[in-house]
């Protein structure tokens, strides 16, 4: 006997990096679908105990619901979701994870819903019996057929989809590049800059260690600091700077320097709060060679650990056009609206014209224009 649980979809929730791994679809008025689901948290797999998760969805017809799992086996299962499947097209969905009174969805994902065929089609028993006859009697005749007009039909759409282009390839070139010209995408020159590990960033009079996406180092001298080696960056581009420092001195700076040894081009001091405070400003390069992204620590002595995390930087010349830069507040309102209240970006930005959503991701999506004032 069957077992739909054996082919439910299986899915990875991380936790850490808010990734969801998995490829979703059925037909309409599938009754036997369901979610498998692994929560991963700091890289370990979670047993499930006593948390809860629901499944929630918005069908094309706006209609939404929502279906609690249960636990077996120390995994999720989420069942009956009958009527996630009765529209076809494409269903929003997210997961809610609860534990203690305190919640955390995941992204958006979706799920393709094939409309059914021949839905309400009645079988009559006679034509039925002697169509089977016929069958019979011509072998595999009509499999021959079905093959010919399931390539014409393939073959016809193509030549729908080529438009008035000579191939289909040519068509979707035409449209990406109509696409780009109503796109805005936000690139992070920080390399690393989520801190997965210590690649990319080196110290001086400072020691560090890398852990859950944080940078950890302490200073031994005076300007003790942790850096990043930016290359060449574009002389008189305006450059968007911005981390999450914690530290208990406001002599902590995150500074862009020119050069190794250079002058700062701009700075930030951190208030000395003992918190995380998201330190942000604008710069402008005014001579060649490299510049270097630092947080460094300029007392004299009585050092203690700094912590970094969310490092990030972006050419708003270079997405925006030179004197149409936003100010530092209208560009990170700007993010913020479309990158979930957050203005760090790991290393594209950006979000589907159709969709209209925006997420931290490594994947280039994308993002209708904003105001007027940009290009």
């Amino acid at each position: 006997m069957v077992n739909f649980r054996d082919s439910y979809f299986q899915v990875d929730w991380d936790l850490t990096t808010k990734r969801l791994k998995g490829t979703f679809w059925g037909k309409q008025y599938d009754t036997g679908r369901g979610f498998a689901v692994t929560v991963i948290n700091g890289g370990q797999v979670v047993t499930a105990t006593n948390e809860v998760l629901r499944l929630k969805w918005e069908k094309p017809d706006n209609t939404t619901g929502y279906v609690q799992a249960t636990i077996v086996d120390g995994k999720f299962i989420v069942e009956n979701i009958d009527q996630m499947f009765t529209v076809h097209g494409s269903v929003r969905a997210d997961f809610e994870l609860s534990v203690a009174g305190e919640s955390l969805a995941s992204i958006t994902f979706y799920v393709s819903v094939e409309k059914a065929v021949a839905v309400d089609a009645i079988e009559s028993s006679s034509d039925f019996t002697a169509l089977q006859d016929a069958l019979a009697d011509v072998g595999d005749m009509q499999a021959q057929v079905d093959a010919v007009i399931a390539n014409a039909t393939v073959d016809s759409e193509v030549i729908l989809a080529r438009g008035t282009e000579a191939t289909l390839g040519a068509r979707l070139d035409s449209t990406d590049a109509q696409l780009a010209a109503n796109m805005l995408t936000v690139k992070n020159i920080v390399k690393n800059g989520n801190f997965v590990d210590i690649t990319s960033w080196s110290f001086i009079s400072a020691t560090g260690v890398v852990s859950n996406n944080e940078m950890i180092f302490t200073a031994s001298a005076n300007y003790g600091q942790c850096r990043q080696n930016l290359g060449e960056l574009v002389i008189n581009n305006k450059y968007y700077i911005r981390a999450k420092v914690k530290t208990d001195s406001n002599k902590v700076q995150l500074v862009l320097y020119k050069g190794s040894t250079g002058d700062a081009y701009a700075l930030k001091a951190h208030s000395g709060s003992s918190e995380y405070e998201e330190l942000s400003f604008i710069a402008t390069p005014t001579s060649t060679g490299n510049s270097y992204i630092r947080v460094l620590d300029n007392r004299t002595s009585a050092w203690d650990e700094i912590r970094l995390s969310e490092v990030m930087i972006v050419n708003l010349t270079e997405i925006f056009g030179a004197g149409k830069e936003p100010a530092i507040t209208e560009f990170e309102t700007l993010l913020k609206s479309k990158n979930e209240n957050s203005t760090f970006v790991l290393s594209y930005l950006a979000t589907d014209l159709i969709l209209g959503e925006m997420y931290k991701t490594q994947t280039p999506l994308y993002v209708k224009k904003q105001a007027q004032k940009y290009k």
